[in-house]
């Protein structure tokens, strides 16, 4: 298949190998020739710093060697130097130099990248050449990274994530941040209109406005408690009209394709989907039929973050991390206080200790000293945007990383909180997402670093609006706070006190039409949000001793992540009807995707 036209104003009247691609009105690198692509396809170059950015660990390790072994090469070094003379080494120190950029531009002249109609290709290598290929139906996100000394030249990394599991990411680097922007649109407009040909179709996206719940300080109304009626707007996301035919049908189950959907992908990616004024279907809930108020002013953080390199500046955010919250946090936790207690102890045992005693306590000061500074400059500036393409976080101080989470994409979300973060109702949002990976995948699974009930609630708002209304949220509240005998919930039995004398009163589980809410934990507490078909099995088990007692665990497989759904020591018959209950919502969520994709014939 030809590849795709060469973005923004390029010349196509221009030879192919002086052709450039603007990013925003800024000329991007040239285009490599048919004669160095070996095909006649449409190809693009990264920057030209990209290998001097990619090689300066490399560099780096070298110069430590170097000056770790320093007292032992230099002397040599001199006495080699006196004997052959200095201007030997000079030049041999400049011919390595000169190899070194010669092999650097050999290569940045065969690293380049195109973006087909159903795929997204890389090829690289020198010597040993190497193509990928990445089905644009399969992309899941395309992340912006701004690393710390790449953004002080204004280049930006993209990162596509595709479904495959470990390692099927793949990653532009480096590109300008205008050029990023276009490709990132790009990328992600083709993928809609792949994955829509594919027989899949987007999740509509919520408008950009929130309930004025009671977290949120709204007057009690008609609407629900705490909930402010206002009229309708008549405008879709970011404040333009909604344009004609979209009244998109809300899904019965979030990450599921609607069905019915009048516009094409290219128009929902191009246009945003309507947020009010549309129609759901029978038995959705969306916020169009919800009282409904406007995003708060952006706060220091968001303003940060826009310095340090995010986009979308003109889009409203949904809510923010205060930088002080995040100190806070810190100082409460657990690592921080191992952190300072290793460390006092190892000044002790310097001075007053046995010589050498106080080594032994490098290794944890050094490792819980990484945990809470990575913990410090990833939570840095943390800020979260509703946009026409999912709900895009921004986060990081010394590497800026803007990633956006596609519109049913996340399976599950844990909150979780520690005794020291109870009295101030600060909790820490977790998610899996479809096609991420294992690496970074804490950066990566991060919803909010440290919420409060207002951010929480925003958070589930942006991947679930049912989920944010009076009613449910109510329920979300008990799953946090709540113990023992709770409205909606179905707890463990009296007779697990054997296997939970702790915890047995907070083992529970309450099903809404959108998901399963599960709540553990009571030192350490725990809510479990896993959204019905997004399961990827149930299992019941039952050992002898739990036989005895008519109790049994019911475990829920997702696909891997960090959010964990295991209830224990429900009575049989509860966690049988749990089994049987998401089984049947799971084989109602595929009838569903099978009868959106359309009759299908054998050949």
């Amino acid at each position: 298949m030809a590849g795709g036209p060469a973005p923004g104003n390029a010349d196509a009247s221009a030879p192919e190998h002086e052709q450039t691609f603007p990013g925003g009105g800024t000329p991007g690198a040239k285009k490599p020739s048919a004669a160095e692509r070996g095909d006649g396809q449409n190809w693009h170059r990264l920057h030209p710093l990209t290998p001097f950015f990619k090689g300066w660990g490399l560099i780096a390790v070298a110069l430590a060697a170097g000056v770790y072994n320093a007292d032992e090469n230099i002397p040599d070094l001199i006495r080699f130097a006196n004997r052959t003379g200095w201007h030997w080494i000079a030049l041999a120190v400049f011919a390595l130099l000169l190899i070194a950029l010669a092999w650097a531009f050999i290569w940045w002249r065969r690293a380049y990248f195109q973006i087909t109609d159903t795929s997204l290709e890389w090829a690289t290598g020198v010597v040993f050449r190497a193509r990928r290929t990445a089905r644009l139906d399969r992309i899941e996100a395309v992340d912006t990274i701004h690393p710390l000394i790449p953004r002080l030249f204004g280049l930006v990394k993209l990162k596509i994530e595709s479904a495959g599991g470990a390692g099927s990411a793949v990653e532009l680097a480096y590109l300008t941040a205008a050029d990023a922007a276009f490709w990132r649109r790009e990328i992600l407009s083709r993928a809609a209109v792949a994955k829509q040909g594919a027989g899949g179709t987007p999740a509509p996206l919520p408008p950009t406005t929130l309930p004025a719940g009671d977290a949120f300080g709204g007057a009690p109304g008609p609407g629900g408690p705490g909930f402010r009626p206002v009229p309708p707007n008549p405008a879709g996301p970011g404040g333009h009209p909604a344009p004609p035919n979209s009244a998109v049908p809300g899904p019965a189950t979030p990450g599921l394709a609607a069905p019915g959907l009048a516009a094409s992908a290219a128009e929902h990616v191009a246009q945003g989907y309507a947020g009010a004024g549309g129609t759901a279907s029978a038995g959705a809930s969306t916020w169009n039929q919800s009282p409904v108020v406007g995003l708060a002013p952006k706060s220091t953080e968001t303003h940060i973050g826009e310095l340090l390199g995010d986009s979308d500046a003109h889009v409203p955010e949904l809510f923010s991390v205060p930088t002080s919250r995040v100190i806070a946090s810190l100082a409460l936790s657990a690592w921080t206080w191992m952190f300072v207690i290793t460390a006092i102890a190892s000044v002790i045992m310097l001075f007053v200790g046995p010589r050498g005693s106080a080594a032994g306590f490098l290794a944890p000061v050094f490792g819980f000293g990484s945990y809470v500074y990575s913990r410090l400059v990833s939570d840095f500036g943390f800020s979260a945007k509703q946009t026409d393409r999912g709900l895009t976080l921004s986060h990081g101080l010394t590497t800026r990383v803007s990633q956006t989470i596609a519109p049913g994409r996340v399976l599950a979300v844990s909150l979780n909180q520690g005794p020291l973060w109870r009295r101030c109702d600060w909790w820490r949002v977790r998610m899996t997402v479809a096609g991420y990976g294992s690496q970074d995948a804490d950066k990566q699974s991060v919803l909010v670093p440290v919420a409060n009930s207002e951010t929480a609630r925003r958070a589930i708002w942006g991947i679930a609006p049912e989920l944010a209304q009076a009613d449910r949220w109510e329920v979300i509240r008990g799953a946090l706070t709540g113990s023992g005998p709770t409205p909606g919930f179905t707890g463990s039995p009296r007779r697990a006190r054997l296997f939970d004398p702790w915890i047995w009163k907070r083992t529970a589980y309450a099903v809404t039409p959108e998901a399963l809410i599960l709540r553990q934990g009571r030192l350490l507490r725990r809510a479990t949000i896993v959204f019905h078909g997004r399961i990827q099995g149930l299992e019941l088990s039952q050992g002898p001793f739990e036989r005895r007692r008519d109790l049994a665990d019911v475990t829920i497989y997702l696909p891997p992540g960090p959010v964990a759904a295991v209830i224990s020591h429900l009575a049989g018959a509860d966690a049988l009807a749990l089994l049987e209950g998401e089984t049947a919502r799971l084989r109602a969520s595929m009838n569903q995707v099978l009868a959106s994709r359309g009759p299908t014939t054998n050949p």
